[in-house]
């Protein structure tokens, strides 16, 4: 799952973007965390779904180690 999630695929998100869901990671703000990933699964469903996937299992560490 993680290997979705890139240097790459990082990069084609916008910036207001990764920041507002690193926001919502800390907060802990899954209405949040969901609406962000609304706005990206329709140009990039792996991503979504491996974010989602991590945010399911509460791997907040993670994520904010991968969006940096």
């Amino acid at each position: 799952m993680h290997k979705v999630i890139n240097s790459q695929t990082i990069a084609n998100l916008s910036d207001a973007w990764v920041k507002d869901f690193k926001q919502a990671i800390v907060n802990a703000d899954s209405v949040t965390i969901d609406s962000l990933l609304e706005k990206i699964k329709d140009n990039n469903p792996d991503l979504a779904r491996a974010i989602y996937h991590l945010t399911e299992n509460f791997e907040y560490e993670t994520l904010l180690d991968l969006l940096e």
